[in-house]
C-alpha cells in the first residue's frame, strides 16, 4: 500500500516529510485500546511511503488513518494499493557546472538536449549543490525510465554526457543474527519490520475526498 499526496505526482513527499509521516504512523497505533494493524515493512520510493500490511484489517486501518493523521502538516494524503499505486522510478543525477543557476534551468537543458525525452512528469525530491553542480534525486515516469535505460543511463547535458542512475529504495532495515540458529533476523520498529517489498494487493482503495 502507498501513502501519497492526493495531488501526486505534482506533489511528492520530501525526505523530511517522509520521516514525519513514518513517525506519525508509528505513534498512531498508541491511541485507543483496540487492535490497529500489523506490518511487514515500510520503505520510501518516488516521493511516497510504501507499507506492506500483514492483513486486511491492517490495510483498512491504514486507509482510514493515513489521510487524517494527527499532527500532519504536509500535503493532503490518500492511501492506494494494487494497480492504483503510481508507477515511478527514483533516480539520481549530478549536473555539473550548473550551480550558478536553478536546477530547473539545468533540467531544462536535459529536456531540450535529448530528443524525444519528456520531463513533464519528473519531480525533484531532494536537491543539493555540490561543488559547481546540482546533485538531484528525481522521480521519473515509466516512459522516461525506459528512454533513459535505452540510452544506457547516459543523457546529453551541456557539451557532454551525464549518468542518471536508478536510486535504491530508502529502507529502514536493521538486521542481526539469531544467537541460537545463526540465521539473519530483521529487527522491527514499533509497528513495522523494515523488509523491502513492493505492495501488490489486488483490491483497489480510492482516495478519500
Amino acid at each position: 500500500m502507498a501513502v501519497v499526496p492526493r495531488n501526486y505526482s505534482a506533489e511528492a513527499l520530501g525526505s523530511e516529510e517522509q520521516t514525519a509521516l513514518q513517525d506519525g504512523l508509528v505513534n498512531a497505533p498508541f491511541m485507543g485500546d483496540e487492535y490497529t494493524g500489523s506490518f511487514n515493512g515500510i520503505y520510501f520510493k518516488g516521493g511516497m511511503l510504501l507499507v506492506d500490511c500483514q492483513d486486511d484489517k491492517s490495510a483498512t486501518w491504514l486507509t482510514e488513518v493515513g489521510p487524517r493523521l494527527e499532527g500532519w502538516k504536509g500535503p493532503l494524503l490518500c492511501v492506494k494499493r494494487g494497480e492504483e499505486i503510481p508507477q515511478v522510478q527514483s533516480m539520481t543525477v549530478f549536473l555539473p557546472r550548473s550551480a550558478d543557476k536553478s536546477y530547473d534551468f539545468a533540467l531544462g537543458l536535459v529536456k531540450n538536449q535529448n530528443l524525444g525525452l519528456s520531463t513533464s512528469e519528473w519531480k525533484v525530491v531532494a536537491s543539493k549543490v555540490e561543488g559547481t553542480g546540482w546533485n538531484l534525486n528525481i522521480t521519473v515516469d515509466d516512459e522516461s525510465y525506459k528512454y533513459i535505460k535505452q540510452k544506457g543511463f547516459r543523457l546529453s547535458f551541456r557539451f557532454s554526457k551525464v549518468v542518471m542512475r536508478p536510486q535504491r529504495p530508502k529502507a529502514t532495515p536493521t538486521a542481526s543474527k539469531d544467537p541460537t540458529t545463526g540465521m539473519a533476523v530483521v529487527l522491527t520498529l514499533p509497528v513495522a519490520s523494515p523488509a523491502v517489498q513492493d505492495a501488490t494487493a489486488a483490491v483497489v482503495a480510492e482516495c478519500r475526498r
